[in-house]
C-alpha cells in the first residue's frame, strides 16, 4: 500500500471516529438542551443553558466560561443551536488541545476542516487534515 493510500485511509477513519465523538457530544448538548430545570445544570453551564433556551447565546458566553470542560459542553450547545460561529468552533478547538483531549480535539479539527471544504478553502482544510493526522499519532 502507497503513502498517500495509507494516508487516505487512515483520513477515513479518523473522520468516522471524529464524527462519531461529534455525535455523542451533540448527544449530551441536546439533553441539555432539552432540560426544564436549568438550575439543576453546574453553575459554570447555566448562563449558557439559559442563553441557547432564550435564543441569546453567543461565543462571549462561551469564552466566558473558566472550566474546560463545561465550555466545550457550551460550544457543542451552541453548535447544535446552529449558533456557533467559527470563533466558537476554534475556542473549542483550542480549549481540547490546551487539556489534551484528543477525541475531541479531533472532531472540532473535523467541523473545521469541513468548514473550510465547503468554503472552497482547500489549503486550510489539508492543514487541518494533516494537524488530524498529528493529533491521531500523538498516542
Amino acid at each position: 500500500m502507497s503513502a498517500t493510500a495509507l494516508t487516505q485511509e487512515m483520513l477515513a477513519k479518523l473522520a468516522r471516529a471524529a464524527r462519531h465523538t461529534l455525535a455523542a457530544w451533540w448527544g449530551i448538548a441536546r439533553i441539555a438542551a432539552q432540560m426544564q430545570d436549568i438550575e439543576r445544570l453546574p453553575p459554570t453551564q447555566q448562563a449558557v443553558a439559559s442563553a441557547v433556551a432564550g435564543g441569546e447565546a453567543s461565543t462571549a458566553s462561551v469564552q466566558g466560561i473558566d472550566d474546560p470542560l463545561s465550555r466545550l459542553i457550551a460550544a457543542a450547545l451552541l453548535f447544535q443551536a446552529g449558533k456557533a460561529n467559527p470563533a466558537t468552533i476554534t475556542l473549542a478547538a483550542d480549549t481540547a488541545s490546551a487539556q489534551g483531549w484528543r477525541r475531541p480535539l479531533l472532531a472540532w479539527l473535523e467541523v473545521l476542516a469541513l468548514r473550510a471544504e465547503r468554503a472552497g478553502v482547500v489549503d486550510e482544510a489539508q492543514r487541518l487534515r494533516r494537524q488530524m493526522l498529528l493529533v491521531h499519532g500523538a498516542r
